[in-house]
């Protein structure tokens, strides 16, 4: 019964990406990403955040920045972890 560990770590993963968009946080944005893998190696419904946070976090990249490659950088980056 994994579901409390889950919910956990995508509220947590959610969390750090909010504080991400204030910031622009290297730091936030690793922490989001480690917890996306905790939850991903906690059950397999976590998998929808890893799609969802990259297409979310190129997209406010893209927004702030106007840099379709900064964008595909720092998704990436998130998405390596």
């Amino acid at each position: 019964m994994a579901e409390v560990p889950t919910i956990f770590f995508i509220t947590a993963a959610t969390f750090h990406l909010l504080r991400w968009t204030e910031h622009e946080s290297p730091l936030q944005l690793l922490a989001s990403a480690a917890f996306v893998l905790g939850g991903t190696l906690t059950r397999y419904e976590a998998w929808w955040f890893v799609p969802a946070g990259a297409v979310t976090i190129a997209a406010i990249t893209l927004y702030k920045h106007r840099s379709f490659r900064r964008a595909e950088g720092v998704a990436l980056a998130w998405l390596l972890v």
